[in-house]
């Protein structure tokens, strides 16, 4: 077969990136049964003893201020996951030793010592992550021309121009080879005309395998596979086509009218299973959102829970700060006990700084925390729509947001050299009611 002149895309997918990484560095983790765990981390909510904060965004990757405790190696995970003689934690990434005890991602700690007494186990270690994933992005950005880091762990790269259609499946076996030898890591490699069918491939070739799928091999490819498979397709979607006998990607394939009627990913999602790409890899894809939250145990102090809202609309300010953002609306969303959560968007028309956040989430808390009275155990902020610069409709307070702006500008550069919480408000470091 001839395959010149085809775009051919592809996804590479670290297997167990965060326990992979641990395996780098402590050989106790290779061939045996483990996890990294992350106990929900409500330290940025301390008033005092808190543990260093840093800043781990990239570009594609996790967003935000991430809070962790140094682990030495020797350390005992009994320090970090057991208090008041109760295991707290859960599992975020498993190795496939522990997947065959049915230990996987969202496991409880305490349930994944049920199934496996002797499991190895270590806190997650963000900052190191980043770091590596940086390397990973690196290495790959000198092998391909166009390389899109989709995630922390993922990436897209377009081999048009650069690598003919038949020697695909050579470049990516090499290349998975190359990470490997270089970096210790294994992964997985799809290739196909578009990037939901690459990606599928990948997803089938795990772990540490590759596959080609070329356009004209894709019916066969999909034929079989569930409609929830593919990326993009919710369990809305999911459960519309299946009242129309779509249960499989073949069958959907099969039934243009049916997805066209879905409007645009609909469209997209029949053009992609056609092999025609509906997305071009980006070297710089824009920016949705950025955003940060926490889970707790119920809190029926109301002060407590603003001060904690307070807390994230600062981290979140630092965030923007650093990235160079301008946000046009934020988010604000209050989990309770029993009672569902709500979420409350907010436009801003205003030049950004932290005391226009601070405030929006005062006032936005007053909203919402006076139509319920129960507990709360979740509190999440988040920004969005992003301005390409700075920019205002508000004239009447230009000139205090300004103010405020070189203000934050200040502030932030003072963190962003010793730390997050470096300075901080007086009503941050009040002494925190017990829950």
């Amino acid at each position: 077969k001839n395959h010149y002149n085809k775009i051919m895309i592809i996804h590479l997918d670290l297997d167990c990136f965060f326990v992979s990484a641990e395996r780098t560095r402590y050989k106790p983790f290779k061939g045996v049964p483990a996890v990294v765990a992350n106990r929900n981390d409500t330290a940025i909510f301390s008033p005092k003893n808190k543990p260093k904060a840093a800043f781990t965004e990239r570009r594609g990757a996790f967003s935000g201020a991430c809070y962790y405790n140094k682990f030495a190696g020797g350390k005992s995970w009994r320090d970090h996951f057991i208090e008041n003689g109760k295991v707290r934690g859960m599992v975020v990434a498993a190795s496939y030793e522990a997947r065959a005890l049915n230990i996987r991602t969202g496991t409880t700690l305490h349930e994944a010592l049920r199934l496996c007494p002797t499991l190895q186990i270590l806190p997650g270690d963000m900052p190191f992550y980043h770091k590596l994933s940086k390397t990973i992005a690196d290495l790959l950005a000198e092998r391909i021309p166009l390389l899109e880091q989709f995630s922390i762990d993922e990436f897209f790269g377009d081999l048009r121009g650069w690598i003919k259609d038949e020697e695909t499946d050579r470049f990516i076996r090499e290349l998975k080879q190359e990470v490997y030898k270089t970096l210790g890591l294994p992964s997985t490699i799809g290739a196909s005309s578009s990037k939901l069918i690459a990606k599928l491939a990948a997803k089938s070739a795990k772990p540490f395998g590759t596959r080609v799928v070329f356009k004209e091999d894709i019916p066969s490819f999909i034929e079989d596979k569930p409609i929830e498979a593919i990326m993009g397709v919710g369990r809305q979607t999911a459960a519309y086509l299946k009242r129309f006998g779509v249960h499989t990607l073949g069958e959907a394939l099969r039934a243009p009218p049916l997805l066209e009627g879905l409007g645009k990913n609909g469209q997209k999602l029949l053009r992609e299973l056609r092999g025609e790409p509906s997305e071009q890899v980006l070297p710089e894809s824009p920016r949705k959102s950025v955003g940060i939250s926490r889970v707790f145990d119920p809190i029926e102090d109301r002060s407590e829970v603003e001060r904690r809202l307070l807390i994230l609309a600062e981290h979140l300010a630092f965030a923007l700060s650093q990235l160079e953002l301008e946000p046009g609306s934020f988010s604000f969303t209050v989990g309770y006990r029993s009672a569902p959560s709500k979420q409350v968007r907010v436009s801003n028309d205003r030049v950004f700084s932290e005391a226009l956040l601070r405030r929006a989430a005062s006032e936005t808390f007053d909203e919402i925390a006076d139509s319920c009275v129960d507990a709360v155990t979740y509190l999440g902020v988040s920004a969005g729509d992003f301005h390409a610069k700075r920019t205002t409709t508000n004239l009447l307070s230009y000139k205090d947001d300004l103010k405020n702006r070189t203000l934050n500008d200040a502030t932030q550069k003072v963190r962003a050299k010793y730390g997050i919480d470096y300075l901080r408000y007086a009503r941050d470091t009040e002494p925190a009611k017990r829950s």
